[in-house]
């Protein structure tokens, strides 16, 4: 196994809360269960990304409380506004996995974005080689962003009808701070 990397600080490492213009995201606090959940309830949950169901979230959440993996949560205007997992599956390999973002909020793209790359940044920082994302989105899609965070896309793949991307850490490439300037986005992206 490759052992766990000293925090990455551009990306605020995965102790301090990222914090943007409008909204904040930090790792999951008991107080935000309930924020969470009500994001799977109803109609929200047919408007996002994700396809878990309010029973796999609040058995993700307790799998974090008890120290098996991580989960983040976007917080803007004093309430829970979007989520996020990185589950461990082995010394090697994640899955990303309970991305839901409120249908209502304006920055959602951005929402989505921070989050993402908060759970990118942690599975680097973390050891882990392979990230399995479950995404309704395709891997040409998402290929870029991850490529800049320094995970590859290996594969796009269905199973038990759930989409999943593979993506392998490029070992090779630290990943490029959140707001690093175009032309050094252009040359990594060029490679």
């Amino acid at each position: 196994m490759t052992p766990p990397r000293q925090s990455n600080s551009a990306y605020g490492g995965t102790s301090q809360p990222a914090i943007t213009k409008a909204f904040s995201v930090r790792i999951f606090e008991p107080a935000d269960r309930a924020g969470v959940l009500a994001l799977y309830s109803s109609e929200k949950a047919s408007d996002n990304a994700s396809d878990e169901t309010a029973g796999t979230v609040a058995d993700l959440i307790d799998g974090a409380h008890a120290g098996g993996h991580r989960f983040w949560v976007a917080v803007g205007e004093g309430r829970v506004i979007g989520s996020v997992a990185l589950v461990r599956s082995n010394p090697e390999l994640a899955h990303c996995r309970a991305m839901i973002i409120d249908p209502s909020v304006a920055e959602r793209d951005h929402v989505v974005r921070s989050l993402g790359e908060r759970a990118v940044a942690d599975a680097w920082d973390q050891g882990y080689l392979k990230l399995v994302v479950h995404t309704p989105r395709s891997g040409k899609e998402l290929k870029g962003a991850f490529h800049r965070v320094s995970f590859e896309l290996s594969k796009e793949t269905w199973v038990d009808g759930k989409h999943l991307l593979e993506f392998y850490q490029n070992i090779y490439a630290r990943p490029l701070a959140p707001g690093a300037g175009e032309q050094e986005r252009e040359v990594r992206e060029a490679l």
